[in-house]
């Protein structure tokens, strides 16, 4: 969430200001995400898949922001940064709530303990 809040701040910032609480919000946001993704990762895959499934999140990773920078690049050539901000809040959103519907019931389904 906080992520978002930091990638909309970005999209309406004018000056310095702006892009630097932008990047304190992104950095708390992805500094926050970032562990719980990988701990939710480990903890719904079996004992004998967890370094497969870390391995996994950390390769979606990186091809997310190769990727992502590839595409937001021709969006920001047609449409301009603010556009570029935009779409990026508005994906991080998707993930949330991809994360919030399937991830967060399978923990729950699965009762897990604590790591």
């Amino acid at each position: 969430m906080i992520t978002i809040l930091a990638l909309i701040a970005l999209s309406f910032s004018t000056g310095l200001f702006g892009v630097l609480v932008s990047a304190v919000l992104y950095g708390i946001g992805f500094g926050s995400a970032q562990p719980a993704l990988q701990a939710a990762t480990i903890r719904l895959a079996r004992p004998d898949r967890k370094g497969v499934a870390n391995a996994s999140l950390l390769t979606a990773t990186d091809l997310g922001i190769g990727l992502g920078a590839i595409m937001l690049g021709g969006v920001s050539l047609y449409m301009g940064y603010q556009a570029l901000f935009t779409v990026s809040a508005v994906s991080v959103t998707f993930s949330l709530l991809m994360f919030t519907f399937f991830v967060k019931r399978l923990l729950k389904e699965n009762r897990l303990s604590p790591i």
